[in-house]
């Protein structure tokens, strides 16, 4: 939908070409001293190759981008910084069947973390929705049965905030299981010891930057690189100063996110490992950590609105991911909230209902091994 309306917004330009029908198979650059100068791609349109001249090249072709290979053969090596995401996808369509209507949403929620299982709802057009369960690479067994239909069904069911989407008088699956792999974060660097290799030709999105598709930031954060970038054009003229300014402004827009994305991976990585260790024990440090943010964080963020709109700002992109938890009167409602009587909290909703069984009651469920 979001392409779709960006396209037909784009098109009412007269000096914007849309080729629907090409294909891109290199770059056209020529020799500037130390660098490169791209002058151009090579384009296939209607089975002819052609070469097609610009001013400036921009790889807006995302995660699997040819580009970096075809830097690569005229002696440009992009050098990537790589974290893992640890995590596997699996997403199933679904059709509301005649008559019915979707559930009501009275408040349980359409995504969670259980730590050995992820889910969300995304509700779509036409009578469609789909579902995406995550589970955690290192769950061997979990993550090959789920892509049997019947496996994927019995874990919605389980699911309070899934189940009554996959009621059978409710909706029909129109879909096979899909998964989605290799995932990893990936931080690309075009310029060499601060100097460009290749000038006039720019990165943004997923093709220079990306992260675990959980966080949702895809689209904003390509959104804002290409602000980025708009910015940096009409303020330098000189292509050197430009490739300079575009990889300055980019590790101070979006730098702070790719860290704390990635810190977080870390830790999900470690937790799940941790749920499969029937004789782990955390230690003083880890069980302050998550009383913390079980008892104080998340009765904060659920029952006052200036740390839920503080969480949220740095969420979206708005402010920086972790500046929030730096002030002090935030800091300070959440420790009142920490230090609260779990029945109080309890009996004003601060805590979030049951989001699903646990690891060994699911894999029970299931037959799996635990």
């Amino acid at each position: 939908t979001l392409e779709l309306l960006i396209r037909r917004y784009v098109k009412r330009f007269s000096n914007v070409t849309i080729l629907a029908d090409a294909g891109v198979h290199g770059l056209i650059v020529r020799r500037d001293g130390s660098a490169l100068v791209a002058e151009g791609l090579k384009v296939e349109i209607g089975g002819a190759l052609t070469d097609m001249r610009a001013d400036i090249i921009v790889d807006a072709s995302g995660r699997n981008s040819a580009f970096p290979d075809w830097l690569g053969d005229v002696g440009v090596k992009v050098r990537e910084e790589t974290a893992p995401a640890g995590i596997l996808y699996y997403t199933r369509h679904y059709r509301l069947r005649d008559g019915a209507e979707e559930p009501e949403r009275e408040g349980t929620a359409l995504a969670a973390d259980l730590g050995y299982i992820k889910y969300a709802v995304f509700a779509a057009d036409n009578r469609h929705f789909s579902i995406t369960l995550a589970t955690p690479e290192v769950e061997t067994d979990l993550r090959t049965a789920i892509l049997r239909p019947e496996v994927f069904t019995a874990i919605c069911e389980a699911l309070p905030g899934t189940a009554r989407w996959v009621e059978a008088d409710r909706a029909e699956p129109v879909s096979a299981v899909f998964s989605m792999g290799n995932l990893q974060s990936v931080w690309r660097h075009y310029l060499k010891d601060d100097e460009p290799q290749i000038m006039n030709f720019f990165a943004v999105g997923d093709s220079a930057v990306r992260t675990n598709p959980l966080y949702g930031r895809g689209c904003s954060a390509g959104i804002v690189h290409a602000h980025v970038l708009q910015e940096v054009l009409a303020a330098e003229a000189d292509p050197r100063a430009r490739a300079k300014a575009f990889d300055r402004r980019t590790r101070e827009t979006l730098r702070v996110f790719y860290d704390t994305m990635a810190r977080q991976d870390r830790m999900a990585i470690q937790r799940a490992m941790h749920q499969r260790d029937a004789a782990y024990r955390p230690g003083l440090r880890a069980r302050m950590t998550r009383s913390f943010l079980e008892d104080g964080l998340t009765p904060a963020i659920r029952g006052d609105m200036t740390v839920l709109r503080a969480f949220s700002r740095g969420f979206h992109m708005i402010d920086d991911p972790s500046a929030w938890l730096k002030r002090p009167e935030i800091v300070a409602t959440i420790l009142k909230f920490w230090r609260m009587p779990k029945a109080q909290k309890r009996a004003a909703g601060f805590y979030p209902p049951v989001l699903g069984p646990s690891r060994r009651d699911m894999l029970n469920r299931l037959g799996l091994a635990a």
